[in-house]
C-alpha cells in the first residue's frame, strides 16, 4: 500500500496557507495533518476547511506530535534556519522555504544541520519548476546555440510595480528583492551557468519600496568557462525586458516570462559549419564572406495547464514524495540552496549601504 506522508504546515501566511492546500491535492500521497500558526482566526478557518487537521499555536506541541512525518516552514523569514533546526532535532522530515539563510552563521548551522541528519532537509525552491525556465537548461545542453557565452536574466515585476510596502521591504523582517525574488533567479542563474560562480559583481538600489530593503538588484556571476549570466531584478521597471535570453555561437533564443507558454529560437542549421574567415582590408569595403546563411527559426510551445502558483507547488510536492518514499535524489540539491545564500551574502558585503543582518 503507498505510503501518505503526513505533514504540518508551520507558518500559515499567504505563501503556507498556498503551499498546504496545493500540497494536500496530492491526496495519495500527503495528508494534512497540522498546523502552527500564532493567528488563532487562520486556525479557525483551518478547522472549517480540514477538520481531521490539528491546529496549534504553540510549537513545542506541534512538533511533539508523534505521526507527524514532515514539517513545512513558512515562518517568518528570520526564523526559517531556527525553525528547520528544532523541527530537525525532534526527527522531522523539513521542507524549508526560502530565504533559508539571512547570515553566515546559520549558513554554517544549516550546512551542519545536512550532515547531522542526512537526507531530512529539503528546500522549498519552487520557481526551479517554472515552466518557462525549466526547459532552458536542456536546450544549452542540446547543443543547437553551440557554446553559451551570455544568458540574460530579467526578474521586472509589473506584477508588484512601484511602491510595494509590505513587510517584505524591511530589512529587519528579512525583505528586500534580494532574499525575496533574487533568491529564486540566482538559483536559476547557477543552473544555467554551468558551475559555481568564479566571481560575484553586484550593485543594489533602494529606490521606490516602502521599507528600507533593496528593489532593485543587478547582478553579474561569472562561471568557471568564462560564461557570464547578466541578471536583474526589480521592482522598478516599467518596461520589462524578456525573462530569459541566451546567446550562443551558434543562435539564440528568449523565453518572454518564467510562465511563459512558448519560447523563441534562432540558430545555425546544424550541418553548416562555422567559416574560415579572411579580413577584406579595402577600406571601402563593407561585405561579409558568406553571404547565404541557413538559419533555423523556431517556436516551441512549452506545456503546462493550470494555475503556476498550483502547479510549480505540485511538481515539488510530487519530487519530495519521490525521494522520501523511494529515496530518488531530489532535484534541488542541498548544496546548491548552500550556494544561492553564499552568493547573497557576497552581494549584502559589496553593498553595505544596506543594514544588513548580522
Amino acid at each position: 500500500m503507498m505510503k501518505t506522508i503526513r505533514f504540518g504546515a508551520w507558518g500559515y501566511g499567504r505563501m503556507g496557507e498556498k503551499h498546504a492546500r496545493f500540497y494536500a491535492m496530492e491526496k495519495d500521497q500527503f495528508q494534512l495533518a497540522a498546523v502552527c500558526d500564532t493567528n488563532e482566526e487562520k486556525l479557525a478557518a483551518v478547522k472549517n476547511e480540514y477538520p481531521e487537521c490539528r491546529t496549534y499555536t504553540d510549537a513545542t506541541a506541534f512538533l511533539s506530535q508523534a505521526d507527524l512525518d514532515l514539517v513545512v516552514i513558512s515562518t517568518l523569514s528570520t526564523d526559517h534556519t531556527r525553525h528547520a533546526i528544532q523541527a530537525l532535532n525532534r526527527g522531522k522530515y523539513v521542507l524549508l522555504d526560502k530565504p533559508i539563510a539571512l547570515t553566515d552563521h546559520e549558513l554554517a548551522q544549516l550546512r551542519e544541520m545536512d550532515q547531522k541528519y542526512p537526507n531530512r532537509l529539503f528546500m522549498l525552491h519552487n520557481l526551479r519548476f517554472e515552466p518557462g525556465i525549466a526547459e532552458v537548461p536542456n536546450i544549452i545542453a542540446s547543443g543547437i546555440l553551440g557554446p553559451i557565452h551570455m544568458i540574460k536574466l530579467r526578474r521586472h515585476h509589473e506584477l508588484w510595480g512601484f511602491f510595494r510596502s509590505d513587510w517584505q521591504t524591511v530589512i529587519a523582517s528579512g525583505g528586500g528583492i534580494l532574499g525575496n525574488w533574487g533568491n529564486h533567479d540566482i538559483d536559476h542563474a547557477v543552473q544555467l551557468l554551468g558551475s559555481y560562480p568564479v566571481s560575484i559583481w553586484s550593485r543594489l538600489w533602494h529606490l521606490t519600496a516602502g521599507g528600507d530593503g533593496d528593489d532593485h538588484a543587478k547582478i553579474l556571476l561569472t562561471g568557471a568557462d568564462g560564461r557570464l549570466v547578466d541578471l536583474e531584478v526589480s521592482y522598478n521597471v516599467t518596461l520589462p525586458e524578456p525573462y530569459c535570453s541566451v546567446y550562443g555561437r551558434r543562435g539564440s533564443m528568449i523565453c518572454p516570462s518564467p510562465w511563459a507558454k512558448e519560447y523563441r529560437l534562432k540558430y545555425l542549421a546544424p550541418e553548416v559549419k562555422m567559416p574560415e574567415l579572411s579580413v577584406d582590408w579595402n577600406p571601402v569595403s563593407y561585405s561579409s564572406a558568406v553571404t547565404e546563411v541557413k538559419w533555423i527559426e523556431e517556436t516551441r510551445k512549452i506545456s503546462f495547464s493550470g494555475d503556476v502558483v498550483e502547479y510549480i507547488d505540485r511538481e515539488l510536492i510530487r519530487h519530495l514524495y519521490q525521494a522520501i518514499v523511494h529515496g530518488i535524489p531530489f532535484p534541488i540539491k542541498n548544496a546548491d540552496a548552500f550556494e544561492t545564500v553564499r552568493i547573497m551574502q557576497e552581494i549584502r558585503k559589496q553593498n553595505p549601504q544596506f543594514n544588513w543582518p548580522q
